[in-house]
């Protein structure tokens, strides 16, 4: 499909890969956790369904349940992660054009790869 701006073409593929990488910055990148288990209650004597630690990581915010009634959300949002999470958009955004030039193409890939690495190496500065 052609835009009337040029000979920039839309790639499916492209359509795809942005809305992934959209869904995904407010997803969960690294998750943590355990399966729920019973146990007995000694002062009812039945059975009570208890939860482990589960941690969700996701580049603005971390989630915490220790519990079925405990939920913790922290939001970590610094310069560079707020910078990291643009670039990303940014590139969402581009990744459906089919740029005529070769290497357009490839230096957005590269920018969205590095956007993922500069996050990894934030959270583990602000966190480590």
């Amino acid at each position: 499909m052609k835009l009337p701006i040029g000979n920039i073409k839309i790639n499916i593929l492209g359509i795809i890969a942005g809305v992934m990488i959209i869904a995904g910055l407010f997803g969960p990148w690294l998750w943590r956790g355990y399966n729920p288990y019973y146990e007995i209650n000694p002062e009812t004597r039945e059975r009570e369904l208890r939860y482990h630690l589960i941690t969700r990581i996701s580049p603005f915010f971390f989630s915490i349940v220790t519990s079925a009634e405990e939920h913790t959300i922290e939001w970590f949002v610094s310069p560079g992660s707020s910078l990291s999470g643009v670039i990303l958009i940014s590139v969402a955004i581009l990744f459906p054009f089919k740029f005529n030039r070769l290497w357009i193409n490839g230096l957005i890939f590269l920018i969205s790869m590095m956007a993922c690495f500069f996050f990894f190496l934030i959270l583990g500065a602000a966190y480590g």
